[in-house]
């Protein structure tokens, strides 16, 4: 009769919190006798051949992996991370006070260098930075504030009604505000 891996043998390695399978080939399906260690909070996958299957996988170990690298694994190619993702895991990362080490998707990258030509970076007074004082703001202050994000990014619409200028704006000032979170949670300083 044949023994599964040691990992399957009930009550072993129970106090384990590192591990690290960097540079060894491991299949996908292997990630699944690993969900036995409670205390399991640093695992190093990189460079180890697994593909988007392994990651879906890891998704048992979200409450205690504190650390976790994917990289140099170019099969993992499908995990839909875009800014949306990305935006949300900063503000979690903010709100928790985690530290990460992140590489961010090539999309996503490109965006983020070029966010000071999609709005405004750093506004100065008088424009607003805050999206919930957009709703007491004069037609012309919203009129002000939209017409300096649109000298970075033509795109911007600057008129219409005062209730479609503050939702533009109260838009691009939280989109802002969340993209400054990514910044920070990839290593860019302010």
């Amino acid at each position: 009769m044949r023994q599964g891996p040691v990992s399957d043998t009930p009550n072993t390695f129970l106090s384990l919190t590192e591990l690290s399978f960097s540079g060894t080939r491991v299949r996908d399906f292997d990630i699944i006798h690993i969900h036995r260690l409670p205390k399991l909070s640093v695992l190093f996958l990189n460079n180890t051949g697994i593909g988007n299957e392994a990651v879906y996988l890891l998704i048992p170990l979200k409450h205690t992996l504190t650390q976790l690298t994917l990289a140099t694994n170019p099969d993992i190619d499908n995990t839909s991370i875009d800014m949306n993702g990305l935006r949300t895991l900063a503000k979690r990362v903010d709100e928790e006070e985690w530290i990460v080490d992140i590489e961010v998707p090539w999309g996503c990258e490109d965006y983020i260098d070029n966010i000071p030509k999609a709005y405004l970076l750093y506004p100065s007074s008088p424009l607003i930075t805050d999206p919930e004082a957009c709703s007491a703001l004069s037609c012309a202050a919203l009129r002000r504030n939209l017409s300096a994000h649109a000298e970075r990014n033509p795109a911007i619409v600057v008129g219409g009604t005062k209730d479609e200028m503050v939702l533009r704006l109260e838009g691009l000032l939280r989109t802002r505000k969340l993209d400054l979170l990514v910044r920070r949670m990839i290593g860019i300083e302010d």
